[in-house]
């Protein structure tokens, strides 16, 4: 038995439909296990070079960074004025 057009319509709607919605849930999948990565920033604000002539405000570019990543949900290490020693360290 053939089938009319109107039902061939609403079975490719209903095709359609399914895969508009598996196309959303990838798509809502994918999101969501992209945001669950850690995300984390290292920010270091030096000024006090041997053999550079001395930074003028990195010490506030450094806080001001720092507050901005936190808003965005980073985790922030955050250093000013170290020695490479204490570079390493982190």
């Amino acid at each position: 038995m053939a089938r009319s057009g109107e039902e061939r319509a609403k079975s490719e709607l209903g095709v359609r439909s399914m895969r508009a919605l598996m196309i959303c849930l990838v798509v809502m999948l994918s999101v969501a296990s992209a945001h669950a990565e850690r995300r984390v920033a290292l920010v270091i604000g030096n000024s006090d070079y041997q053999h550079v002539t001395e930074l003028k405000n990195p010490y506030n570019d450094a806080k001001d960074m720092t507050q901005k990543l936190k808003e965005l949900e980073f985790e922030v290490v955050e250093g000013v004025d170290l020695d490479l020693r204490i570079l390493r360290q982190l």
